[in-house]
């Protein structure tokens, strides 16, 4: 059996310190009470297994993607992630009788993330 296989794979979550702050590219901070965020977003493994809670997420921005930071209580960072830019919209061509009008709200709709940030 591969070594990577043997660990422990099940721990007991330890107690949360009840928030975790979301950092977003531009700064801004909200925070949301641990109650309401799923397990795999608030607590990061430790090179163990072991569950460390995650108090802090950070986003930062990139040229194509963007890294999602979490750290610990003591400030340790304890999970690096990267998100893949979204595929190009499909082309599709128009008739050119049909005056095609970019508004402001459509643009703004594929230019914000969703989720927690």
């Amino acid at each position: 059996m591969f070594p990577e296989f043997t660990a422990q794979t099940h721990f007991a979550r330890p107690a949360h310190p009840g928030t975790v702050t979301f950092v977003g590219p531009d700064g801004v901070a909200r925070v949301e009470k641990a109650e309401y965020i799923p397990d795999w977003l608030k607590f990061a493994p430790a090179a163990d297994g072991t569950p460390i809670p995650v108090v802090k997420v950070v986003r930062l921005a990139g040229d194509r993607s963007a890294s999602i930071r979490s750290f610990g209580a003591d400030g340790r960072l304890l999970w690096v992630g990267l998100t893949v830019p979204p595929a190009p919209l499909a082309h599709t061509r128009e008739p050119a009788t049909t005056p095609r009008i970019a508004t402001h709200e459509s643009a703004r709709v594929h230019a914000e993330p969703t989720g927690w940030f």
